[in-house]
């Protein structure tokens, strides 16, 4: 049986995956505090960084809105960037649209209730209209209503 590894073990091995992720993930952090410190308030809030390769940084937006937002102000980071880094290892970024969270649907939803008192008035409505379509629309939904 093969003895576990102590994690400080495993990121002190300079081969170590888990040590270079964590080094990539230190750089990342690092620069997107540059960058949300080179950001208007609240731009800054929508703006993360997602990637860094060679001279182009990827930043991941929360919508198209605020991404429209962000490219009005790029030329302003990228120069900004470049004369915090003093050597301007940026050259270009790109933007992405992070994915919208879905939201997870309960299964088991309270349905809605119509009260006795709506009924009525959509009996009352369809009494009222001539429009053969909206009649029978308004007489489904007022069956609906609650006992």
């Amino acid at each position: 049986m093969k003895t576990p590894s102590l994690i400080t073990k495993i990121l002190a091995s300079r081969s170590s995956s888990l040590r270079t992720l964590l080094s990539q993930s230190d750089r990342l952090q690092q620069f997107n505090l540059l960058v949300q410190q080179h950001l208007p308030e609240p731009l800054c809030h929508h703006c993360q960084c997602a990637a860094i390769n060679d001279t182009k940084l990827v930043l991941q937006v929360d919508s198209p809105a605020w991404a429209t937002k962000l490219r009005l102000y790029l030329p302003t980071l990228l120069k900004g960037l470049q004369a915090t880094l003093q050597g301007g290892q940026i050259k270009t970024v790109r933007l992405r649209i992070r994915p919208a969270q879905s939201v997870r649907q309960n299964r088991f939803r309270q349905r809605l209730q119509m009260s006795q008192s709506t009924s009525k008035l959509l009996l009352g409505l369809s009494d009222s209209t001539t429009n053969p379509d909206l009649k029978a629309a308004l007489l489904r939904l007022s069956k609906h209503a609650h006992s």
